[in-house]
């Protein structure tokens, strides 16, 4: 077992320190991070609109409420601004964040960053007639805003800001100010021609790929590259590889949770703003993978759903010490809090554990998926803040009843997988105590 370990471990290292060292990745991970109360706050404003101020299903029938429909624009807008604009908002804060990286000022970078997302995706032209004149306008178009958008944004913020980055590196090519002049003036003239350059090759490549192709390169990217991913991972194959890495490299004491998260993340947002559009236009959600799923069947109670293993080591383990040690980690488990018993049992380099520990969430994450695909459950349109209890933070991001005895079943079959090892563990420490 020692043997497989270390061969496991040798293979398995080199990526986590990859994930977690590599500046675009540990970049795309805090930006979604960052984001993420705004994406809270916008999947609330959308339920807001429709519980309280939807005049037919609302509060807002009933007469004495119906003052609330005077609400919905701005909970209408508030949801244009965190939802259908995301993509606007993501590249400014990868590009900001990734010229930190680089010894840039941030909001240099950041403005880097939006103005060649702008550049690239649809403008729609619009003529308006007076009888003076003809007044031609471009206008953006919104579709370009949302999640739709994201893999450009993710790789337009990275390519703009290294290149400006690469560019700032000649002084040659700097506008140089007198000592006099302010050094905030001056550092603004300084990048002026590196700031061309970026922004005038982004705009042209642009146009030359919709003059050649005639897609718009966000088109294309949403069509070759994010949809197909998008739609790999949400298949049976795709959650049980995200999943068994996520809990392998949990079992190696490094987090797995945030190592993939740099990939989660963005599927779980993107998956919910698809939710969350189509529902406001009156369409059906789609997208199962998104937060509230990975809370109610992949990390209910902690990662590996490891509230059924303290459960089942209280009830069922002959060790004195598994059973004070999980009593103690059971309330953070309440709260999804898995560190305690990760490392406090530990569960981590657990030959026994092993199996149960990523077979676990497997199973309970394609009994997600069954759920969802036979319509027991909808697609979440609603993001829950991290630290609300087991069934409440379910409830909150599906809105349903049905949902508490989901719950109930995914601690049940964790239970049942995780009990048998829980007695072979017993049998193995009564022939310790033999001596055998």
């Amino acid at each position: 077992m020692n043997a497989l370990v270390d061969k496991i471990s040798k293979l398995l290292m080199p990526f986590a320190k990859f994930m977690n060292t590599n500046k675009y990745i540990t970049t795309i991970r805090d930006t979604f991070v960052l984001y993420m109360p705004f994406i809270m706050v916008g999947s609330f404003a959308s339920l807001f609109s429709s519980l309280l101020c939807s005049d037919t299903i609302g509060l807002a029938a009933i007469d004495i409420f119906s003052w609330l429909t005077l609400l919905q624009p701005a909970f209408n807008a508030l949801n244009f601004a965190t939802i259908s604009c995301m993509s606007l908002i993501i590249v400014a804060i990868l590009g900001g964040l990734l010229g930190k990286k680089n010894g840039m000022k941030s909001y240099t970078a950041a403005g880097i960053a939006f103005c060649c997302y702008i550049s690239l995706i649809p403008q729609e032209v619009q003529a308006t007639i007076d009888e003076a004149s003809a007044i031609v306008s471009n206008t953006l178009s919104a579709s370009s805003f949302n999640a739709q958008g994201l893999f450009l944004a993710i790789f337009v913020a990275i390519i703009s800001v290294e290149l400006f980055s690469f560019l700032m590196k000649f002084e040659k090519i700097k506008i140089k100010m007198p000592k006099e002049v302010p050094e905030g003036i001056s550092s603004s003239f300084n990048a002026i021609i590196p700031a061309a350059i970026v922004l005038f090759l982004m705009a042209i490549i642009g146009g030359m790929f919709k003059s050649g192709t005639g897609y718009y390169i966000n088109e294309w990217f949403y069509n070759v590259l994010q949809a197909p991913f998008h739609s790999i991972t949400e298949t049976p194959l795709g959650l049980i590889i995200i999943v068994f890495m996520t809990q392998i490299l949990w079992w190696f004491g490094i987090h797995g949770g945030m190592v993939m998260s740099s990939v989660t993340e963005g599927l779980m947002i993107a998956g919910l703003a698809a939710n969350i559009e189509a529902v406001n236009s009156g369409a059906v959600a789609t997208h199962w993978f998104t937060k509230a799923f990975n809370v109610t069947f992949l990390a209910a109670g902690g990662s590996g759903i490891v509230i059924s293993l303290l459960v089942c080591l209280i009830l069922f383990s002959k060790r004195d010490e598994y059973k004070q040690i999980s009593k103690a980690c059971l309330i953070p488990a309440l709260f999804s809090i898995s560190e305690p018993a990760m490392f406090g049992l530990p569960i981590i380099l657990d030959s026994i554990l092993l199996i149960p520990f990523v077979l676990a969430p497997i199973v309970t994450g394609l009994f997600g998926y069954a759920v969802h695909y036979f319509g027991l459950l909808a697609c979440s349109t609603v993001d829950q803040p991290f630290g609300l209890p087991i069934f409440i933070r379910p409830f909150v991001g599906y809105q349903s009843l049905n949902v508490i005895w989901i719950c109930l079943m995914v601690f049940v079959i964790a239970f049942l997988i995780y009990l048998p090892f829980v007695l072979i563990s017993n049998k193995l420490y009564e022939k310790e105590k033999k001596g055998e």
